[in-house]
């Protein structure tokens, strides 16, 4: 009989080839017999896979043993963060993350998160002092997500004056910090004052903020106003300034793209791969410049070739796929989200799979799209794209009274999603009820006062995940 520590070794070895489902069955083993001296990591490893598989209450019981027995561990704490998310749990998930900030009062990942969750529940003055703390401890974050979090958040309070003069406030406190300045910019430009925004990305910039977003906002105003010539002349500069990084040659294959010279297009992501072959959105945008041109095979051997030379990514193959996709060829678009799936099964891939399903109801495997859907609604109660899949098959099943229930709730709890409204108003008319469709047009969220409610989701129906 092999020891505990053999067992331990061989199902590591299992882990690593990606035998996931033979690792647990030994993990299972070893935890059953060793109630007592397992290393902290064996619970938390199994808890990974039962998150993987949706069983989020006995990944939260080993969870916990885990990090009983190394209370420190930060990124366990995380992981148990989010399957109380995940479950709807938003109050114990705050309580964790607290908890992680009070470990590592410096933790970016940590701060974030807490604003995150405040803002789910509604709390935004507390969503905005959690993302201003993380703010303050990196400004310079590689993506903005944290700055369109902030965005959304004032749009929902309403009170722009008042958001106005607290950042001017913070922005003068904190003369160093850069983040205010963002802020104050994406709020004077959703308000339609492009010229004042751009003062504060340019003194952004001053302070030493060098990052791609901060770019593409001075991009955008830029090309709003019609100032082709001299927004390519800036990053012209920038590429002089910078000759290591390659965010002036990828804002100027951008600013080609956003004004529909794909030739040239093509030749500045050419450029960007030759000099910074690492980037791998320049093989996406070059595919997307040649498939807007009619260039179908030389976009899908662009594709291909990041498929190859970054075999350890997805992006190569999800790129075929929604290639595929957009041509219609639901079959080789099927093979592509299938290969993706089996080659990176450790990854979440929750948008393949609905990728994969809307193939299937093309198809005409609807059984089998439907499956997907409601196993992605177990697992994530809040995935609008799985819920309006569901819609779909309810509506081709002639099933219009579920598919307009899924349609409502849809609505209800994600306002701001454009597909639902589109596809409520098919419903409706497939109904005969006119007057209804007319007004789910209506309801469109074109404006901000619509995409912004100030709503908590509602609890998920039950009689919603299984459809009769």
């Amino acid at each position: 009989m092999l020891k505990t520590e053999e067992l331990i070794e061989i199902s590591a070895n299992k882990w690593g080839r990606g035998e996931i489902k033979e690792a647990i069955e030994l993990y299972e083993e070893i935890i059953k017999n060793n109630s007592v001296n397992l290393p902290p990591w064996i619970y938390y490893r199994v808890g990974i896979a039962y998150q993987k598989e949706g069983d989020l209450e006995k990944a939260i019981q080993l969870y916990k043993k885990a990090i009983q027995l190394k209370p420190k561990k930060i990124n366990w704490k995380f992981s148990l963060v989010e399957c109380y998310e995940r479950q709807g749990k938003l109050d114990a998930a705050i309580a964790i993350t607290q908890k992680i900030i009070d470990l590592k009062p410096q933790s970016y990942q940590a701060h974030f998160t807490l604003g995150r969750l405040q803002f789910l529940l509604n709390n935004i003055h507390q969503a905005l002092v959690a993302f201003e703390a993380a703010i303050l401890i990196n400004p310079h974050h590689y993506n903005d997500l944290i700055y369109r979090r902030i965005l959304n958040s004032i749009k929902k309070e309403g009170d722009i004056d008042n958001y106005i003069n607290r950042y001017l406030n913070l922005s003068r406190q904190y003369s160093d910090n850069p983040g205010f300045l963002i802020i104050l910019g994406d709020i004077f430009y959703s308000q339609e004052y492009p010229q004042t925004a751009l003062n504060y990305y340019y003194q952004a910039q001053e302070l030493g903020l060098i990052q791609s977003w901060l770019f593409q906002r001075i991009e955008k105003i830029f090309l709003d106003l019609e100032q082709i010539e001299s927004i390519e002349i800036k990053l012209q500069q920038l590429v002089k300034d910078y000759p290591d990084k390659p965010l002036g040659l990828e804002g100027l294959a951008r600013v080609a793209m956003r004004t529909k010279r794909f030739d040239l297009a093509v030749k500045r992501w050419t450029e960007l791969i030759e000099q910074f072959p690492h980037k791998i959105i320049a093989y996406e945008e070059k595919a997307k410049a040649l498939n807007v041109m009619g260039q179908i095979d030389e976009a899908k051997g662009v594709l291909r070739t990041l498929a190859t030379k970054y075999s350890d990514k997805p992006h190569g193959l999800r790129g075929l796929g929604e290639l595929a996709t957009k041509q219609r060829e639901w079959k080789e678009a099927l093979e592509y989200w299938d290969l993706c799936l089996a080659q990176f099964p450790h990854l979440p891939n929750t948008g393949v799979k609905i990728e994969r399903a809307n193939c299937l109801i093309q198809l005409e495997r609807q059984e089998e799209a439907t499956a997907i859907f409601q196993d992605i609604v177990k697992k994530y109660p809040y995935n609008s794209n799985a819920w309006l899949g569901l819609a779909k098959i309810a509506r081709i099943s002639i099933n219009l009274k579920q598919a307009l229930e899924y349609c409502n709730y849809i609505e209800e709890n994600f306002p701001n999603y454009k597909e639902v409204y589109r596809e409520k108003q098919e419903i409706l008319i497939e109904m005969g009820k006119f007057k209804e469709a007319n007004q789910a047009f209506l309801n469109l969220p074109f404006h901000s006062s619509k995409i912004y409610k100030s709503k908590k989701h509602s609890k998920v129906p039950q009689e919603l995940v299984f459809p009769e």
